[in-house]
């Protein structure tokens, strides 16, 4: 678990004028967040905060970010 990481699920990532609010897109989508987190985090990767947002490395490599949008939320691949 990563305390950068929890703050971004609690606060938002601070990239827009949303943040620390309700309309925040990651508090649009925590629940999901939350899970695909979780599965995240039972694998081999390591988890980050990069670029405001979560970040799984692998051996110093970025893998993938996890992120939210207005109308979805994804993992997006490097």
């Amino acid at each position: 678990m990563n305390p950068g990481v929890d703050r971004y699920l609690i606060d938002g990532c601070g990239r827009c004028s949303f943040y620390q609010t309700p309309q925040c897109k990651v508090h649009t989508w925590a629940k999901e967040l939350t899970e695909l987190r979780r599965i995240l985090q039972e694998s081999e990767l390591q988890e980050e905060l990069k670029w405001s947002q979560p970040c799984y490395t692998y051996r110093h490599k970025n893998i993938l970010l996890l992120t939210a949008f207005k109308d979805f939320t994804c993992i997006a691949f490097f």
